[in-house]
C-alpha cells in the first residue's frame, strides 16, 4: 500500500496539468457565417459580404481568402482583398467584409461555391450560393413605326419601353439619324420617360414638323439613352405640304432634304421622296425624287438636285421606272449637286408621251458602304514561346464604322497568354480608321506545324469579311545536356581541381546557339547552400559541345550530406529553357597527415582521435620509417589537429598502437597494441599514460610480459571496454575478448571457443545490439568466416560462417560487424562480400558486384547520419562503400589517396583514415 500511495501525488499532479491545459492551446478559427449567404449581382457587378470568424481558443494571424467551384477557383470571379490579418478572441468572433466583382461575361444563374480561408496547412470553409443576373436593360418598340406627317403638323405613334433585368431610372428619348438624317424642323415630344417598376411603360410620342420642314421620306431611329445603355427602335417619317400636292407651277422644292430646281418647266406634283429598292451594290440615300412638271409639249426640262452632302466617289444617277433602274445620259454630278435633262416623251419621260407633262422618278445611287481586309505578311512564322505581329489593313468604301476584329480556325487560340495556347489581340479593337495590328504570342508547349487562321472583320448591318493567315510554328531552339558521372567527390576548397571535374555533353535542337547558365539546385529548384560550380556559365555554339566543370563546396556547407553524399541537380538554363540532371556530390576534405603507415580513429567526447605507428621495427630497418607511436586529436568544430602524443617504440614501450577507443562511462579514452601496450587518457587524449608495457631497458619485453596481452583493436560496446587478441588458451594460442569494466587500467579475458575441425580462431569485431553481442572473425585453418554470439559477453556459440547466397563458400573472413539500431539489422563486411542479419544468427550475404580485378576487402564499418560506410583496402586506393538501407551499396572513390585503415563518425561528421592521412565529410 504504500507504494500505491506514493502515486498519488503524481497522479494528482499530472491531473492538475491537464486541467491547466499543459500549455498554450493550440490556434483555431472556424469560418462560422457568411452574409448575405444567397447574394445575386448582375454581369460585371460586385457585391460585399459580411464574413463571420469565430475561435476556441483564440486567433491571431493572416488568412488567405479564396472561393471555388467545383474545386477551381472561377476566371470570372475576383475577390478583394485576397488575405486578411484576424485577431479573434478566446471564444469570441471578430467580422471583415469581402468584395466579390463578377465580371461582364460571367455566365448566368446560380453557382455553388465554397468560400475558404486558409492559414498555415489548415482550412476553415462556408457554402455560398451566388445567383448572376445579366445587366439591367431596356427595350424599345414603336406602334405604328411608319408616320406621315404634314408641314406645320404633327403625328403621334405609341412607344412601349419594356424593363429587363430589374432595370429602373429615366430614359431620355430624342429623334436621330438613321439611314437618313433627321431634317430641320422635325422634332420628338416628351424628351424622356420614368421607369419605376417591372412592368412595360407606354408613351405616346409626338412628331412635329414645321412649315420649313423639307418634305421627303425619312428612315430615322428613335434613342433611349439611361446611363451607359443605349437602345433604339426604327421609325420612318413622310413629311408633305400641306395640300399634298408640289409647288402649283413653281419651279423648285425638296423632298427628303434634296432641293429640286427647274429650268423649262414647273410643277404640277411633288416633288416627294419615295422608298425604292436600290439596285446591287448600291443604297439610295435620299430614296426616289418623284415630281411631275408641265414643260411645253415635246419641251426639254433641266433639272438641278442639290443634295445636303458632297456626291460621294462612285455615285450615279439613275431614273427607276417599271420596277427597274435606267441610265440618266449627260448627267453631270460635281459637289453636292447633279444636273440633268428630260424631253417630254422622251426616254426619260416617265409616261412615254408628248404631253406638255414630264413624271420624272429619279435617285443618286452612292456605293453601298463596305470594306475588305487585307493581311502583311500573309504567312507568318513564330517559334514556340515567341511572338510574331501582322499588319490588317481595311479597304473602306462609303464606309466609316468601326470593324470589329477577331482570330479563328483553331482550338488553340486564346485571347490571354498560355504555355499550350496561341494567344491574340488586335490593336486597336474595333479598328476606327484603315489599320489594325494583330499580335500573336506562341505559348512554349504549343505543338509545332502549320495552322490555317482566319481574320474576321464584323461591323454592323454589314456582311463579315474575312482574310486568310497561315502561321506555322517552329520549335524553340533548345538542348539538353548529359554528364559523364552520375557522382562527383569534392572537398570543402573553394579552390580545388582534382577528381572534382564532371564532363557536360550538349545535344542542341533547332539551332540552338548561345549562353548557358549552370548551377546547383535541390530537388526544389533552390541554391544548395555550400556546394558551386566552376565556370558558371558556358558558351555554346553546337551540337556534341563538350565542356569541364568543377564542383566546388565551401565551409558553409551543412552536415545534411555527410558521408551520404548530397543529391542535387545541375541545371542548365538559357532564358526560359531549363534543363537538369541529377547528381550526388560527395564532400571528403584532408585535414592532415600524421606520420603513419597504420592509424586507426574514433570518435568521442567532441573529438576524433587518430592512433597509430609508422612502422614495425626490423632488422635491417626498413627506409623511411621512424617506428614511433603517435597520437593525433582533431577538433571538428574548429577544423584543427594537434599531435598530443609521439613516442619511438624500441626501448620505451613494448608494442605498437593498433587501436584507439572512448570510455563514456568513465571519461577516459584507452589506446592498445601489439604485443604488449595499454594507455589511458583522462584529459580527452592531450596527455597518456602507459598502464601496461612500458620497456624495462634492462631486460627484453617478452621477459617482461611473457607472451604479454596482445590487443589488436578496441571499442567501446553495450557497457564497457572490448579489445580482441591471442592468448595461450590450454596448449593452443588462440583469439580471446578482453574486456575493461574501470577506464582501460584493468583487463579481464573471455576466451572463445573454437569449434570442432579448427584449431584456433581471431575475433576481428564485435557488436551489441537486440540485446546480444555478436562478433566476427576467421578460423584457422582455412581462413574462414566465422560468426560468434553471447548474452552475456561469457558464454559465446562460435560457427562457421556458410551463406548459401555467396557462391565459393566457405566465406573468407569477415572484418567487421555493426548494429545499426535504426534498421535493426546487423550488417557484417568481409573481402569481397557483406551479410546483413535480422537477429544476428540467420545471415544473408551478397558479393559486391564492382567489377574490380581484385578482391576488395571492406575493413571497418561506421553508422550516422542514416548512413552506413565501409572503407575499402585495395588497389586502387581511397575508395569506400556507401549504403543508406543494407541492401544497396555505391561507390565513391575519396580524394585520400591511399589505403583505408579505419572509418568512425561524430558530430554530425564522418572521419576516415588511411596510412596517415585524415579525411572528413563533409
Amino acid at each position: 500500500m504504500v507504494g500505491i500511495k506514493r502515486l498519488w501525488p503524481l497522479a494528482g499532479l499530472a491531473l492538475l496539468l491537464a486541467a491547466c491545459g499543459g500549455g498554450a492551446p493550440p490556434q483555431d478559427l472556424t469560418l462560422s457565417g457568411v452574409s448575405p449567404n444567397s447574394p445575386s449581382v448582375a454581369q460585371g457587378g460586385s457585391v460585399t459580404l459580411t464574413l463571420t470568424f469565430t475561435s476556441q481558443n483564440g486567433f491571431q494571424g493572416t488568412v488567405s481568402l479564396s472561393v471555388t467551384k467545383d474545386g477551381q477557383e472561377p476566371s470570372w470571379l475576383t475577390l478583394s482583398p485576397a488575405s486578411k490579418s484576424l485577431n479573434v478572441p478566446k471564444g469570441g468572433q471578430a467580422q471583415e467584409t469581402l468584395q466579390l466583382q463578377v465580371a461582364g461575361n460571367a455566365p448566368t444563374g446560380p453557382h455553388a461555391l465554397k468560400l475558404r480561408a486558409t492559414y498555415g496547412d489548415k482550412t476553415a470553409e462556408r457554402d455560398l450560393t451566388l445567383t448572376v443576373n445579366p445587366p439591367p436593360s431596356f427595350a424599345l418598340s414603336l406602334n405604328p413605326s411608319s408616320l406621315s406627317v404634314q408641314q406645320g403638323d404633327s403625328a403621334q405613334t405609341a412607344l412601349t419601353l419594356t424593363p429587363q433585368n430589374g432595370f429602373t431610372g429615366t430614359v431620355s428619348l430624342s429623334l436621330v439619324a438613321g439611314q437618313d438624317g433627321v431634317p430641320q424642323g422635325l422634332s420628338l415630344s416628351p424628351q424622356s420617360v420614368q421607369v419605376t417598376g417591372s412592368s412595360p411603360v407606354n408613351q405616346t410620342l409626338t412628331l412635329s414638323a414645321s412649315a420649313s420642314t423639307p418634305t421627303g421620306t425619312y428612315r430615322l431611329r428613335v434613342r433611349g439613352t439611361s446611363g451607359s445603355l443605349t437602345q433604339e427602335a426604327a421609325l420612318t417619317v413622310t413629311v408633305s405640304a400641306p395640300s399634298g400636292g408640289g409647288g402649283g407651277g413653281g419651279s423648285s422644292g425638296s423632298a427628303g432634304g434634296v432641293q429640286v430646281n427647274l429650268q423649262g418647266g414647273t410643277f404640277t406634283q411633288g416633288p416627294t421622296a419615295q422608298n425604292v429598292p436600290p439596285p446591287q451594290g448600291f443604297q439610295a440615300p435620299y430614296g426616289a425624287i418623284a415630281f411631275t412638271a408641265q414643260v411645253p409639249q415635246g419641251g426639254t426640262l433641266t433639272v438641278t438636285l442639290t443634295f445636303p452632302s458632297p456626291i460621294p466617289q462612285g455615285a450615279v444617277l439613275k431614273k427607276y421606272q417599271g420596277n427597274a433602274w435606267q441610265d440618266v445620259p449627260g448627267a453631270q454630278l460635281s459637289g453636292n449637286t447633279a444636273t440633268y435633262q428630260v424631253q417630254d416623251g422622251g426616254p426619260l419621260d416617265g409616261d412615254g408621251q408628248q404631253n406638255g407633262q414630264v413624271v420624272d422618278p429619279v435617285a443618286l445611287l452612292t456605293p453601298a458602304p463596305s470594306y475588305t481586309l487585307s493581311l502583311s505578311p500573309t504567312s507568318l512564322t513564330v517559334q514556340q514561346g515567341g511572338q510574331g505581329q501582322v499588319t490588317v489593313s481595311l479597304a473602306r468604301q462609303n464606309f466609316t464604322g468601326d470593324v470589329t476584329l477577331s482570330l479563328e480556325g483553331s482550338n488553340l487560340l486564346a485571347t490571354s497568354p498560355a504555355p499550350d495556347k496561341i494567344a491574340w489581340s488586335f490593336s486597336p479593337n474595333p479598328a476606327t480608321g484603315d489599320q489594325a495590328t494583330l499580335t500573336l504570342q506562341v505559348g512554349q508547349s504549343v505543338t509545332a506545324g502549320d495552322y490555317a487562321l482566319t481574320v474576321r472583320g464584323q461591323a454592323q448591318g454589314l456582311e463579315d469579311q474575312t482574310a486568310t493567315l497561315s502561321l506555322r510554328v517552329q520549335p524553340q531552339p533548345s538542348f539538353d545536356f548529359s554528364l559523364d558521372r552520375s557522382s562527383v567527390v569534392t572537398r570543402q576548397d573553394p579552390n580545388y581541381q582534382g577528381n572534382n571535374r564532371i564532363h557536360l555533353t550538349f545535344t542542341t535542337q533547332n539551332g540552338f546557339q548561345g549562353q548557358v547558365d549552370l548551377s546547383l539546385v535541390d530537388e526544389g529548384g533552390n541554391p544548395v547552400q555550400g556546394l558551386s560550380l566552376s565556370p558558371t556559365s558556358l558558351n555554346v555554339t553546337g551540337n556534341g559541345q563538350g565542356f569541364y566543370v568543377y564542383v566546388l563546396a565551401d565551409d558553409t556547407l551543412p552536415l545534411t550530406g555527410a558521408g551520404k553524399g548530397y543529391a542535387v541537380r545541375l541545371r542548365a538554363s538559357s532564358g526560359s529553357i531549363v534543363r537538369e540532371q541529377p547528381l550526388i556530390v560527395d564532400v571528403w576534405t584532408p585535414r592532415f597527415w600524421g606520420q603513419m603507415n597504420y592509424a586507426e580513429v574514433a570518435y568521442g567526447n567532441g573529438i576524433f582521435v587518430m592512433a597509430g605507428h609508422n612502422g614495425v621495427y626490423t632488422v635491417p630497418p626498413i627506409s623511411g620509417y621512424d617506428y614511433h607511436n603517435r597520437i593525433y586529436v582533431y577538433d571538428p568544430q574548429t577544423k584543427t589537429h594537434r599531435l598530443t602524443y609521439d613516442v619511438y617504440v624500441p626501448g620505451n614501450v613494448c608494442g605498437y598502437i593498433k587501436g584507439v577507443a572512448y570510455d563514456p562511462v568513465h571519461n577516459t579514452w584507452v589506446a592498445v597494441g601489439d604485443s604488449d601496450l595499454i594507455m589511458v587518457s583522462t584529459d580527452n587524449a592531450q596527455t597518456w599514460q602507459v598502464v601496461y608495457g612500458i620497456k624495462n631497458p634492462n631486460s627484453s619485453c617478452s621477459d617482461q610480459y611473457g607472451y604479454g596481452r596482445p590487443m589488436r583493436w578496441v571499442r567501446y560496446v553495450n557497457d564497457r571496454l572490448w579489445a580482441g587478441g591471442w592468448l595461450p588458451v590450454g596448449s593452443q594460442v588462440s583469439g580471446v575478448l578482453h574486456f575493461s569494466q574501470d577506464g582501460g587500467y584493468t583487463w579481464d579475458f573471455v576466451p572463445l571457443p573454437v569449434p570442432q575441425g579448427y584449431s584456433w580462431l581471431e575475433v576481428t569485431a564485435l557488436t551489441f545490439g537486440q540485446g546480444k553481442y555478436v562478433a566476427v572473425g576467421r578460423l584457422s585453418p582455412g581462413d574462414r568466416a566465422m560468426i560468434a554470439t553471447s548474452a552475456d559477453g561469457i558464454n559465446w556459440n562460435v560457427v562457421p560462417f556458410d551463406s548459401p547466397d555467396v557462391p565459393g563458400s566457405p566465406d573468407p573472413p569477415l572484418s567487421d560487424v555493426l548494429y545499426v539500431p535504426d534498421w535493426d539489422k546487423f550488417v557484417a563486411v568481409g573481402e569481397g562480400f557483406w551479410a546483413t542479419s535480422v537477429d544476428g544468427v540467420n545471415w544473408s550475404a551478397q558479393r559486391l558486384s564492382l567489377h574490380d580485378p581484385f578482391p576488395l576487402l571492406l575493413q571497418r564499418l561506421a553508422y550516422g547520419n542514416g548512413t552506413l560506410i565501409a572503407g575499402i583496402s585495395a588497389d586502387p586506393p581511397s575508395r569506400m562503400l556507401v549504403s543508406t538501407d543494407g541492401q544497396n551499396w555505391r561507390y565513391v572513390e575519396t580524394t585520400l589517396g591511399n589505403i583505408a585503415r579505419s572509418i568512425a563518425f561524430g558530430g554530425g561528421v564522418f572521419a576516415y583514415t588511411t596510412s596517415g592521412a585524415f579525411d572528413t565529410s563533409p
